[in-house]
């Protein structure tokens, strides 16, 4: 398998895809799924839901001086927010909604961190390594709905996420260039 440069929607597809084929007890294409916006939590589910979002990147300039567009390499991040719309826990605790043994935040957090940032892993896209290193676990937060929304508590998990944005071999729409 190469390492090769790649498109960020192969990355964020492949994390999706890895998220519902290893956690098929939470996750199918109506409780995980990629959005811009990673409080998106669709209507239907009652369920954990886990969104995958892109954090902001930047290039890294002295990879960029020395070879152009043709290493154009990009350090950004990638949330992975896990919505809980359970209401397991008396009013104003929090110890099931966190704890719980199947449906806990931290629970499936570890589940989800082990899968996103094990370093035998990285997100692939025709057979090719798309990332310049396995993504890894920067950090996490935690997040309590002050009203009754579909949310009543999150963990936003944050993951580094490097790789070479491949501009030349396409024409912005994942297909090959028409002028080279």
């Amino acid at each position: 398998m190469a390492r090769v440069g790649g498109q960020p929607e192969d990355i964020y597809d492949a994390i999706v895809a890895r998220l519902i084929d290893n956690m098929p007890d939470l996750c199918n294409d109506a409780t995980c799924y990629f959005s811009l916006n990673p409080d998106a939590v669709s209507p239907s589910p009652g369920d954990v839901v886990v969104v995958v979002s892109p954090m902001g990147g930047n290039v890294k300039t002295e990879y960029f001086e020395g070879g152009g567009l043709e290493q154009l390499t990009i350090d950004a991040g990638t949330i992975v927010k896990i919505h809980s719309p359970l209401q397991l826990d008396e009013p104003q605790k929090d110890v099931l909604l966190l704890s719980e043994a199947t449906r806990g935040l931290w629970r499936i957090a570890r589940r989800v961190i082990r899968l996103v940032s094990d370093s035998d892993w990285s997100p692939t896209h025709g057979g090719d390594e798309i990332t310049r290193d396995p993504l890894h676990f920067l950090g996490y937060q935690i997040h309590k709905s002050a009203t009754k929304k579909r949310s009543l508590g999150a963990i936003e998990l944050q993951f580094a996420t490097m790789y070479d944005w491949d501009v030349l071999n396409t024409d912005g729409d994942g297909g090959p260039s028409q002028n080279g």
